[in-house]
């Protein structure tokens, strides 16, 4: 028998991802939701919800204004990226067992996973 787990980030957790990439590429370390959205082809308004779960999550820092931008709340190395995909994702369940509600897998009950 052959398990075959697929799963696929949203397109949430995904622009979250890039947003941090380029924040954490830039030499002053400020960026704009247009500078992210231009780079990378995406829709601004996207990554305006975007913006502003990261910034819920701790994991930017946002100015609003002229000189405002988007700008990591702490370095790089700090943030672990699993911890945010968790954060980014509504279900991120590897196997059924892990579903809510998903208990019906015979081997359950000795399983570690």
């Amino acid at each position: 028998m052959e398990f075959t787990a697929t799963m696929r980030m949203t397109l949430h957790t995904d622009y979250a991802l890039r947003m941090l990439i380029f924040a954490a590429t830039r030499r002053n370390g400020t960026c704009t939701v247009n500078d992210v959205a231009q780079a990378y082809g995406l829709s601004r308004n996207h990554l305006l919800k975007v913006a502003q779960t990261l910034r819920d999550l701790g994991i930017v820092e946002t100015t609003r204004g002229r000189a405002g931008g988007i700008r990591l709340a702490r370095a790089s190395e700090e943030i672990a990226v699993g911890a945010l995909v968790r954060a980014t994702e509504e279900e991120f369940a590897l196997a059924e067992c892990m579903q809510a509600g998903g208990h019906s897998c015979v081997i359950s009950p000795a399983c570690q996973l």
